[in-house]
């Protein structure tokens, strides 16, 4: 019951409710959003890409989790999580970069240390080093 777009005009069609639970920023942003006259879905401008909102929304949901391609798509998930005070679904990441700490422990280290996640740093250190 609410529309999603991202930049590059892919269109999610959303539940306001699932978003209000999974997110603290739509849970106030949410009812701000007009209605349009016409009685189409409200419209949500966002600015990931497509590929960063279907793995945000997959959290949200009661499906499996998504999966990942490398470790700067998770670093791009965390950070829209980040901003869009989703703490569930970032307290879920850090489990998902830890699949990727023996394949490419440097990069693993570098996000883990962006994102601040102590454990996942300690991890990808004894990797590297």
């Amino acid at each position: 019951d609410i529309l999603l777009i991202s930049p590059d005009d892919v269109y999610f069609h959303a539940h306001k409710n699932i978003l209000s639970l999974a997110s603290s920023f739509f849970q106030d942003l949410i009812p701000l959003v007009q209605n349009p006259s016409d009685g189409s879905l409200p419209i949500v401008y966002l600015t990931e890409g497509s590929n960063i909102v279907d793995k945000v929304l997959r959290f949200c949901y009661p499906i499996p989790d998504p999966s990942f391609a490398d470790v700067s798509e998770i670093y791009q998930v965390a950070e829209a999580t980040h901003k869009y005070l989703m703490n569930d679904v970032t307290n879920r990441l850090p489990s998902q970069l830890r699949n990727f700490v023996s394949i490419y422990p440097l990069h693993t280290f570098v996000v883990a240390c962006k994102l601040n996640w102590k454990r996942e740093v300690d991890i990808a250190a004894s990797k590297v080093l």
